[in-house]
């Protein structure tokens, strides 16, 4: 209680810069958990609705509640793993982000919310993890979607040749529990990275040609069967 009144996202200094316009309803059980879960000094950043999720943005974490009557929360600490981005349509734009439970699609996002998460994917010092893997970059079209490095027209294409990996670019190939499409593609980046190809990323969602992860000189088409 705060001179007579319940604390809620809109009167607590917390919330309420982000709380107006945000979707977010003052009562219902997102917000009430979110004040519960806030440090006392924490604030936050940006909050946002998609299809799926309540997301809160702080300078610290990501919080997201799941559901309407049965409310799941997960939490996903900063730098966070930014697996794609950049799909963007006339509903919004989408951010991929690897989750507790795996691969998750945030959508629809205003541009600013998907500017704030990518941003928050990208290490504040020179001190912090590495850049998260995955993140779109390099040669890429307006939509955010790699570009195929064009070939030499005319002549006979050969087979691509992993570079050899040495020092910081050498990748250890890790396990994933595939459980979706997105797990598969990681997978298959994952694969790729191992054996030389440093830069090999997902194209996200769109256009992509049926291709499913780029590198310089490969490319891979991903089949996920439940």
């Amino acid at each position: 209680m705060q001179d007579g009144m319940v604390s809620s996202i809109r009167s607590d200094p917390r919330t309420s810069a982000a709380a107006r316009g945000s979707g977010w309803v003052g009562n219902s059980p997102q917000a009430e958990q979110l004040l519960t879960h806030l440090a006392p000094g924490e604030r936050v950043e940006s909050l946002f609705t998609t299809l799926r999720f309540h997301g809160a943005l702080t300078g610290q974490r990501l919080l997201l509640w799941r559901g309407t009557f049965k409310v799941e929360h997960m939490e996903l600490r900063r730098p966070l793993t930014v697996l794609g981005s950049g799909s963007q349509s006339r509903f919004g734009e989408a951010v991929v982000l690897d989750g507790p439970e795996g691969v998750m699609e945030l959508k629809p996002l205003s541009p600013g919310v998907a500017r704030a998460l990518i941003d928050a994917g990208r290490p504040g010092d020179e001190d912090g993890p590495g850049t998260p893997p995955y993140l779109a970059q390099g040669d890429s079209d307006a939509s955010g979607i790699p570009r195929a490095h064009p070939g030499n027209p005319g002549r006979a294409s050969t087979p691509p040749k992993a570079k050899e990996c040495t020092g910081s670019q050498e990748r250890v190939f890790r396990a994933r529990a595939i459980r979706t499409w997105q797990d598969a593609e990681l997978a298959a980046v994952d694969h790729m990275r191992s054996i030389g190809f440093a830069e090999a990323q997902v194209t996200g969602s769109g256009a992509d040609g049926g291709i499913d992860v780029i590198a310089h000189d490969a490319i891979a088409q991903v089949k996920h069967y439940g």
